[in-house]
C-alpha cells in the first residue's frame, strides 16, 4: 500500500453499511462530500441492509451508490458487499464508516494515513492509547465498558497484541485485506472482534489511530440489554473454541 500511495493518488472505497438510518444518512453523506483536500480520491458506497425506510432513497438522492440487501442481513454480510465491490472494481483500498453519526468524516484522513504508513487494517480506537482515556463524546453506558474490557482481554489472548478499540467501526483496510476480506468476513454480531484477530492470524499489519468518536447521532443500537449480553457471551464462547484450535 506504502508504494502505491507514493506513485499516485490512491482510490478508495467508502463503504457505509446503513440500516434504517434515514435520519442521519444525509448528513453523513453531505459530509463526506465536503471533505476536500483528502490524500486519495474518494467514493462512497452505502450497502443498504434491508432497510424499511427511506434509507437508501435519501442515499440515492446524495448522488453515491447504493448496494440494496433483500433483506437485513446484518453488518457482518454488508461488510462483505462493499469489501467485494471494492476488490472487484480495482479499489486501492476501503474505509468502514457507520452511518448513524458516531464517526467524524474528516478524520478519515487519519484512517488513510495509517494505511500509507503501511499497515493493513488502521483502527479507529475511541480510546487513544490508553484504556482510561477515552474521546470526550464517547460515552458508553457501564455495561458495554465493561464488556470492552472482556473484548480487550480476548484480544490479547488469542493474537498477543494490545487494542484498545476492538469494536471500533471506524476502520480502514489495505488492498491486500479487501480480498482476503471480500472471500471470507465474519458474518455474525461483533464480527469487528472475528476480523481484527483473523488478521492478525493470516499475518496482516494492525495499528491504531486516536478518533473523537461519540454516540449516535439518532436511531437505538440493533442489540441491547439482554441481546447485547447474549452476543458477548457467544463472541467470548467462539474465542475461547478458537484458541484451542490454534493450540491443537
Amino acid at each position: 500500500m506504502e508504494g502505491q500511495l507514493a506513485a499516485r493518488r490512491p482510490r478508495i472505497l467508502v463503504i457505509v453499511p446503513a440500516f434504517n438510518e434515514e435520519e442521519s444518512i444525509d448528513a453523513l453523506l453531505q459530509r463526506v462530500a465536503s471533505l476536500s483536500d483528502s490524500s486519495a480520491t474518494l467514493d462512497v458506497l452505502v450497502v443498504d441492509d434491508g432497510s424499511i425506510d427511506a434509507t437508501a432513497a435519501i442515499a440515492r438522492r446524495a448522488g453515491v451508490a447504493v448496494a440494496p440487501m433483500p433483506v437485513h442481513l446484518g453488518i457482518g454480510a454488508a461488510l462483505r458487499t462493499g469489501f467485494r465491490h471494492a476488490h472487484d472494481a480495482g479499489y486501492d483500498g476501503a474505509v468502514q464508516l457507520d452511518a448513524d453519526g458516531q464517526h467524524d468524516p474528516e478524520e478519515i484522513e487519519r484512517i488513510l494515513a495509517g494505511l500509507a504508513e503501511g499497515a493493513d487494517l488502521v483502527i479507529g480506537t475511541r480510546f487513544g492509547h490508553d484504556d482510561d482515556i477515552r474521546a470526550p463524546n464517547y460515552r458508553p453506558s457501564a455495561y458495554r465498558a465493561l464488556a470492552m474490557r472482556w473484548l480487550r482481554l480476548g484480544v490479547r489472548l488469542h493474537t498477543g497484541a494490545h487494542h484498545s478499540d476492538p469494536s471500533s467501526g471506524f476502520r480502514g483496510f489495505s488492498a491486500p485485506l479487501v480480498a482476503s476480506f471480500a472471500a471470507d468476513y465474519p458474518l455474525d454480531y461483533l464480527e469487528s472482534v472475528e476480523s481484527l484477530i483473523t488478521a492478525h492470524l493470516l499475518g496482516f499489519s494492525v495499528a491504531e489511530v486516536p478518533i473523537t468518536g461519540r454516540t449516535r447521532v439518532s436511531g437505538v443500537p440493533s442489540h441491547r440489554g439482554h441481546r447485547l449480553g447474549f452476543h458477548y457471551l457467544r463472541m467470548w464462547t467462539a474465542l475461547m473454541l478458537l484458541r484451542r484450535r490454534r493450540a491443537s
